[in-house]
């Protein structure tokens, strides 16, 4: 190595210079390196899987709980297929009389004579007794003297595939009875629960139906003159009635 001073070659470990006699500075050793860790492949590193909190056992059994939510779907189900059913009917019902012909209570005005009347002196008659009012017609009666009528009552569930029932007059009631059991499925437990879902669903939909209804029964009552007119729904599954309403025209 060479002195930093004069130049001069002077030994490696020299700590001056035996020339000039300045100190030989000495170089700083070179850095050691550490290795480096080898990295394994990607595909061969696995993650520890991580830990999962502790979790206290449930207080309703699993199985339970299934069965529970199970319930409420199918009651939920239920409700929307009864609440179909009630419109299908609400239409049956205003579309049962209305703007059908239910006939006429009025009398045919005679057709004028083209020929000549000769004159007669009337004689003196003695009065006539007053006839005694008579009971006012039902619409049981105007039925019974109305085939068009009747027909629409024989024919009132001959469209409907999955309702089954019958329509019949007593006295001035319209009473229609309607069986749901094709359109449901036999198999249902009528359970407290599930018939207040049926009747809660029926009650829904006549609800929001019922001033139509009426309007309905008061066309009833303009086109016979019958006052007074109801409507009477039962509705039955497997036997068991389970909804009765009455709706009244006023």
């Amino acid at each position: 190595m060479k002195c930093n001073i004069c130049g001069q070659e002077v030994p490696s470990d020299s700590a001056f210079c035996p020339f000039c006699g300045a100190k030989i500075e000495q170089p700083a050793p070179a850095p050691v390196q550490q290795a480096q860790p080898v990295q394994q492949p990607q595909q061969y590193q696995q993650a520890a899987p991580a830990a999962q909190p502790f979790q206290a056992a449930s207080s309703v059994p699993p199985a339970y709980a299934n069965v529970k939510a199970d319930t409420g779907a199918k009651k939920s189900n239920l409700s929307k297929i009864i609440i179909a059913i009630a419109a299908v009917l609400v239409v049956g019902v205003i579309g049962l009389f209305v703007g059908k012909s239910l006939g006429s209570k009025g009398s045919s005005t005679p057709t004028p004579s083209s020929t000549t009347e000769t004159p007669t002196v009337e004689q003196p008659t003695e009065p006539e007794p007053e006839p005694e009012p008579s009971a006012p017609m039902t619409l049981e009666q105007y039925a019974a003297n109305n085939p068009s009528m009747q027909r629409e009552i024989e024919n009132a569930f001959a469209d409907e595939e999955n309702l089954d029932g019958y329509v019949k007059i007593e006295g001035n009631t319209i009473i229609m009875d309607v069986d749901i059991t094709a359109a449901l499925g036999s198999g249902i437990t009528l359970d407290e629960s599930t018939k207040q879902v049926i009747w809660d669903s029926f009650d829904e939909a006549f609800d929001d139906s019922e001033a139509d209804l009426q309007n309905s029964l008061r066309g009833i009552e303009s086109q016979t003159g019958i006052d007074g007119i109801s409507m009477q729904i039962i509705v039955e599954y497997e036997g068991t009635v389970v909804y009765n309403r009455t709706i009244y025209a006023s």
